[in-house]
């Protein structure tokens, strides 16, 4: 969001807003690494319609279409000598969670059978048209700090299994016909339908009777991020959580850290609890991205507060006339934010 006023140390100086066209920023000369920011101004301009967007780059009216502007079915109509189209790099990832005080959820087998009785391919083709990703705890887009795809299918967390999936419902004490009050996320559309999709997959391979609920986002946010501990002392049993962190350890202290501004599930265990401390002493890269991969390994394998979603693959394009512009994605992978989007490499 640009407001009409922005102060900061940043790369670029805000000049002006215009409701309804955009904003202009020119670049800061007492910026830090002023030498290092190739470009002089941005005129970042409103452009509500995909195809008067798309048309523009094309025609070399603008010279990027930002994160997530462009669809898969733009891809293939886009890319040419005039534009250069990319995959953006994702630092987000979206959870079922449970309320991990609710005695109802107490076994690991049931949430582990909750899980596996969701088919998660079938989820990227009906409901990200066959665009999308596996992910884990951490982004798979972080690289070596993260779990591959591969790595995150082959967990027995991840693999959709009915059969498997109802033995440990029912080892748990589920019986067909449980309830489950779910609360999904009300800013947009996508999540509805696709907890539709989760919840008759529950329906049909474990019995489990959902009923879906959402509040105004402004309430939803909170509770979804803080739980007990926030505002509204946070949902009674499932919900949706959904970030986006750039730094690639914060996935793993945020949500699983006692008093993490992302653990809505009230999730605390000693054990991760020292883990996660230790990781945040060791300065080795190497020694510290073993030690992220132990601990989701142990998350997924004997806790588990929440289990992830794919994600949708989304694009953007820039023009080819633009030498030292890298790919804007989200956030580079296995970077901290950099300022990397405004400096060429």
């Amino acid at each position: 969001m640009l407001f009409r006023s922005a102060i900061g140390p940043g790369p670029y100086i805000h000049e002006q807003y215009l409701q309804g066209e955009g904003s202009t920023l020119k670049k800061n000369p007492d910026y830090i690494d002023a030498k290092n920011i190739w470009f002089n101004r941005y005129l970042v301009k409103v452009m509500t319609d995909a195809a008067t967007r798309n048309a523009a780059l094309k025609t070399s009216q603008v010279d990027w279409i930002d994160s997530a502007g462009l669809t898969p079915a733009d891809v293939k109509t886009m890319e040419g000598p005039t534009v250069k189209v990319y995959e953006n790099i994702s630092a987000s990832t979206t959870n079922m969670s449970w309320n991990m005080t609710n005695p109802k959820f107490k076994d690991y087998r049931l949430r582990l059978a909750m899980s596996k009785a969701f088919d998660r391919q079938v989820y990227i083709d009906q409901t990200l048209q066959a665009n999308g990703k596996w992910t884990g705890i951490v982004p798979v887009d972080f690289g070596k700090m993260a779990l591959t795809q591969d790595e995150v299918k082959a967990h027995n967390v991840m693999k959709y299994d009915p059969a498997e999936a109802k033995k440990l419902f029912e080892a748990a004490g589920g019986k067909s016909g449980m309830t489950v009050e779910y609360y999904y996320n009300s800013n947009g559309t996508t999540d509805s339908v696709q907890m539709q999709l989760i919840s008759k997959q529950w329906e049909q391979n474990l019995g489990i009777k959902t009923t879906l609920k959402t509040e105004d986002y402004s309430i939803f946010l909170p509770k979804m991020y803080l739980g007990a501990k926030g505002p509204g002392g946070g949902y009674a049993e499932m919900f949706t959580t959904t970030y986006g962190i750039p730094n690639w350890h914060e996935h793993l202290f945020a949500p699983y850290l006692p008093g993490g501004n992302r653990n809505g599930s009230t999730f605390e265990d000693a054990e991760v609890t020292k883990a996660l401390d230790d990781l945040k002493q060791t300065l080795d890269d190497n020694a510290a991205f073993e030690k992220a991969r132990k601990i989701q390994a142990t998350l997924y394998e004997k806790h588990l507060p929440m289990f992830q979603r794919p994600t949708a693959l989304s694009y953007g394009g820039y023009n080819t006339k633009l030498r030292n512009f890298p790919q804007p994605g989200n956030y580079p992978p296995g970077m901290e934010w950099s300022y990397s989007a405004w400096k060429g490499k």
